[in-house]
């Protein structure tokens, strides 16, 4: 982008009750799947501004059929360090796709499948009403 160039940004809102933002934290809905793969889900993700990269429950890389790309460490709060798989996904918000590694996250529960970390939010601006249970999250285009 050259400096005469403005960014497009797409904005997604989502609203959740109050007490249900304060439980689960900002939650947002995303569409996923194998970057080759044909099967496209439509899953809840848990915004994680804490998470330095974004995350897929075990059982919605086994329901994806996913195959391990990697393996790495991961530091999760109050847990060990263990060492866990990445798997190549796809992410689908309105007008706006994104290919990432994610780690696969034996502690991520329900209602979530997917936590979005850092390396996602990196291009993004959000607001959080929790007087009124709205997230705003609006990600930049290229």
């Amino acid at each position: 982008m050259t400096n005469d160039e403005e960014a497009v940004w797409t904005k997604i809102r989502i609203r959740q009750t109050p007490d249900e933002l304060v439980k689960y934290g900002p939650t947002i809905e995303v569409k996923v799947s194998a970057i080759k793969g044909r099967e496209v889900l439509s899953v809840l993700a848990q915004i994680d501004t804490g998470a330095a990269g974004t995350g897929i429950s075990k059982r919605l890389a086994e329901k994806l059929a996913l195959e391990s790309v990697a393996f790495g460490k991961v530091h999760q709060p109050g847990l060990p360090e263990i060492t866990a798989p990445y798997f190549r996904v796809r992410l689908e918000f309105p007008s706006v796709e994104i290919e990432s590694d994610v780690v696969g996250l034996v502690t991520l529960d329900p209602p979530h499948d997917i936590l979005i970390g850092r390396d996602i939010l990196v291009n993004s601006r959000m607001i959080v009403d929790f007087t009124q249970g709205i997230t705003a999250v609006q990600f930049r285009s290229s």
